[in-house]
């Protein structure tokens, strides 16, 4: 249909062998190998490569008044509507995040290139992280052992209050914190614990996945 309201438009102004000009040249100047169909391509054929092949053949006035008989009849041709997608939208992907309690700024910088993409968020006492960790699903907590601003034994006692799944990393664990902590495996034995000697990149594989 779009291709014979074009050539009609043509035919009815211009000889055969002047149409065949003009079309030959906007079709390779436009790249394709027939008038475009649909109302979109089409309007953009003969807005551009269509206008300017009828300009080098026949000239500026008789392209306005070819022009100005094509639109009204472009205008028509319909534009092809893409049919809704019954794809449910994918879900939102929550922005990982990890909660720090350590009053090392320097830890706390390193841990923050070692994690990129990672949001890294200084929790400095236990009503903070408590907070934080209500704001984010399965949250993950780094407890540095050495500076705390929260203390092992106070994760434990607050431990009910923390959302399901929360994920906790013992930062520079000497054994006595481990004889300590021991008392309280039935909370504890799902904690990671990382002995001074330990790099960061362990913690980065378990934090990221």
């Amino acid at each position: 249909m779009a291709a014979r309201v074009v050539r009609e438009a043509l035919d009815a102004v211009a000889s055969p062998t002047v149409v065949t000009r003009v079309l030959h040249r906007a079709m390779h100047m436009a790249r394709v190998s027939a008038i475009p169909e649909e109302g979109v391509e089409l309007r953009r054929f003969v807005a551009h490569p269509l206008d300017a092949a009828l300009r080098f053949v026949v000239g500026d006035e008789i392209a306005d008044g070819i022009q100005l008989g094509l639109q009204p009849l472009v205008a028509r041709v319909p534009i092809a509507v893409p049919p809704a997608s019954t794809e449910p939208p994918p879900p939102a992907v929550e922005a990982l995040r990890l909660l720090v309690a350590s009053r090392d700024s320097a830890l706390v910088e390193a841990v923050r290139k070692s994690l990129p993409g990672v949001e890294v968020l200084v929790v400095d006492d236990v009503v903070s992280l408590l907070d934080e960790a209500q704001q984010r699903v399965r949250p993950w907590l780094l407890v540095d052992v050495a500076m705390p601003t929260v203390h092992p034994t106070t994760l434990v006692t607050v431990w009910p209050d923390l959302p399901e799944g929360t994920q906790v990393a013992l930062w520079r664990v000497e054994s006595t914190t481990c004889e300590r902590l021991s008392v309280f495996a039935e909370h504890t034995r799902e904690w990671r614990l990382y002995d001074p000697e330990d790099e960061l990149s362990a913690l980065a594989l378990a934090v990221l996945g």
